[in-house]
């Protein structure tokens, strides 16, 4: 055991390090270890340093790694086995801990490493009677729910360090991948386990989520039905497959067979209710729950609050079923909106049903749906006269017991009622998109927002078209994290190289709303694309070119409807999605004009005024209620 001194030696590197800790100057301990270790000047002072700054940011297993390294090169510090029992008590690592602690026992800690740890670091007794079961990977768990995708992978890279053949882990490390955009490392992980422990039907479904989003829809549906095939009545794997063929063309008939075959799966396995539907309420007031425990973006929290707040309060009180407490970080844009809160994420179909019925609701609109597709036998608990289903819904057919949904077009459904303006409140996150590029003498430009999954070869053929008809233009891929790695670029250049227009199209790497002062006109790929996102760059000055017939086409032509420039951006067929391209590329005094008064030119548009907006979506609710209402 090398002596280190007494703790209150303040002296020489150990009290500067010691001194910057205390102030909280964590970077500049960090900076000061590095050039310590550089100079080989008292090395064991700027590792115990380097583990207390790792400590002070929540890195434990980097900690517990690190301690151990330095035990390894014989520098056993008296205090390493108390910290390390500490570490893993805080880690959920019981058998481990008390090794520590037992050796700590052999070698009483001297307090100097300790010191720099700070009042944060509690006490081995402390630590021992606040350890729980796995609290790394709860943590990470929790973080997901509530959309902090970034802390989740912090907290499940912390557990693998200190548990690395955790295969729940590793399976919670892939999912979280996935929902950053790192799906290849997701794919590799998800493989890694399915040759470890076999083909379980969750980890199928995994992969083939991570292969739609890599643009290998194929293989990736050719998954979804091998784990629906060994687990033919869980609801939430059919649920995952029938999310996934959003990037497919609903009118395929395999799709729509799988489509049915969802809804036959959540009708058999479901618990339904025994019970009549409750009646609707008299009066002139009625209680709308809105069911909203999937992690929303920031502008679809923007969208819902926007909506909220134009609600005739007269005619209703609201209800939110959502993640977490009100009080939550994630939840601050809907503090006194709600009327009522209830934390909903972690209660079941049975649970959730009841509630709703309790709360006395009227009409409950599921925000969820396929976003939460365990839950999907929600509305067969007949928990309120009126349960919609309004987003995330699957491409075609009816969602199960619902009997209202709000959409943008009629198909002949049961229960359909058309929003003016369509499903979406496109006034959000407003931003301008400056001056036209070409105007100012660069070249022109076509550009899109667009995902892996979302580039098949249907769009890259429309897209093709429009660069084959009009040669003197490119297209600007926005890259929003994952379309410049190595696999994907080879696989845009093998996509773009079959049609001959490879070398016209660009990735850039930038913010939606930099990348858009880049662009002139933007093209949406089809069948799916972000509506809201679509529809922000629409309000910018950037007209987006739209290919109806499918869901999101559909929805956005609903959102532009009333306008003067509808018909100049939504297209019936590839024909005029390429003739509308021709007439932006031609029209330079058009399109400037646009560019500088988009909302003078979108005039007419519901979708684009909150206000009318919010009244069309409650007067809708009030048709509803009232043909619903008992005479």
């Amino acid at each position: 055991m090398s002596g280190m001194g007494n703790p209150s030696e303040n002296t020489g590197l150990y009290a500067e390090f010691k001194a910057l800790l205390d102030a909280g100057k964590v970077s500049e301990v960090l900076e000061l270890a590095e050039s310590s270790l550089a100079k080989v000047n008292e090395p064991e002072v700027a590792l115990m340093a380097l583990a207390a700054a790792s400590y002070r940011h929540g890195l434990i297993g980097n900690v517990i790694q690190l301690i151990h390294d330095m035990m390894a090169l014989g520098q056993n510090f008296s205090d390493l086995h108390e910290l390390l029992a500490i570490l893993y008590c805080q880690a959920g690592v019981l058998p481990k801990a008390l090794y520590h602690s037992k050796e700590s026992a052999i070698c009483p800690p001297d307090g100097r490493m300790i010191a720099l740890f700070g009042s944060e670091l509690p006490t081995f007794a402390d630590a021992l009677a606040r350890v729980t079961h796995k609290p790394l990977m709860r943590g990470a768990q929790a973080s997901l729910v509530k959309g902090d995708v970034a802390a989740a992978l912090l907290q499940v890279e912390q557990h693998l360090m200190i548990s690395p053949e955790d295969v729940e882990a590793i399976d919670l490390y892939a999912s979280a991948l996935m929902k950053d955009g790192q799906s290849s490392k997701a794919l590799g992980m998800l493989r890694s386990l399915v040759t470890l422990g076999g083909a379980k039907p969750t980890l199928l479904s995994r992969i083939g989520n991570c292969l739609v989003s890599l643009g290998r829809h194929e293989q990736g549906l050719a998954n979804h039905r091998l784990a629906t095939s060994l687990a033919p009545g869980a609801i939430s794997l059919w649920g995952d497959m029938v999310a996934d063929l959003a990037y497919l063309p609903s009118g395929r008939s395999d799709a729509v067979a799988l489509i049915k075959s969802w809804a036959h799966c959540v009708e058999s396995n479901a618990v339904k209710s025994p019970r009549p539907a409750p009646q609707m309420s008299a009066g002139d007031t009625h209680l709308i729950a809105f069911l909203c425990t999937g992690p929303l973006a920031p502008i679809e929290q923007e969208m819902m609050a926007a909506l909220l707040s134009g609600l005739d309060r007269r005619r209703f009180t609201t209800l939110g079923l959502g993640c977490g407490e009100l009080s939550a970080e994630h939840n601050t844009l809907f503090r006194g909106l709600f009327d009522r809160w209830r934390n909903a994420a972690d209660l079941d179909v049975l649970t959730l049903g009841a509630l709703v019925r309790g709360e006395g609701v009227s009409i409950l609109i599921d925000v969820d749906g396929l976003r939460v597709p365990a839950r999907a036998g929600l509305f067969l608990r007949k928990s309120a006269p009126l349960q919609c289903s309004w987003l995330n819904t699957p491409a075609t057919g009816a969602v199960p017991a619902a009997n209202m949904a709000l959409v943008s077009s009629a198909h002949g459904l049961d229960g359909e009622v058309v929003v003016p303006g369509g499903r979406y409140l496109c006034d959000v996150a407003p931003f301008a998109a400056g001056a036209l590029p070409s105007a100012g003498g660069a070249g022109f430009a076509f550009g899109t927002d667009v995902s892996m999954a979302e580039l098949t070869p249907q769009t890259a053929m429309l897209w093709a078209q429009v660069l084959i008809a009009l040669p003197d233009t490119t297209l600007l891929l926005r890259d929003g994290g994952r379309l410049s790695e190595p696999d994907n670029v080879t696989a845009l250049i093998d996509l773009f190289g079959n049609f001959g227009v490879a070398h016209r199209i660009d990735v850039v790497q930038a913010e939606l709303e930099e990348f858009c002062k880049q662009v002139d006109v933007m093209l949406a790929p089809t069948p799916h694309f972000d509506v809201l996102q679509a529809g922000r760059c629409v309000l910018a000055g950037l007209p987006v070119l739209v290919l109806s017939g499918e869901v999101a086409g559909d929805d956005l032509a609903a959102a532009l409807a009333g306008s003067a420039v509808a018909s100049r951006m939504v297209a019936a067929d590839p024909v005029t999605y390429v003739e509308n391209a021709r007439q932006w590329r031609q029209d330079a005094p058009g399109l400037a004009a646009y560019r500088a008064a988009p909302r003078a030119a979108l005039a007419g548009a519901v979708s684009f005024d909150r206000k009318a907006y919010a009244q069309a979506f409650g007067e809708c609710l009030s048709q509803a209620i009232s043909q619903k209402a008992p005479h």
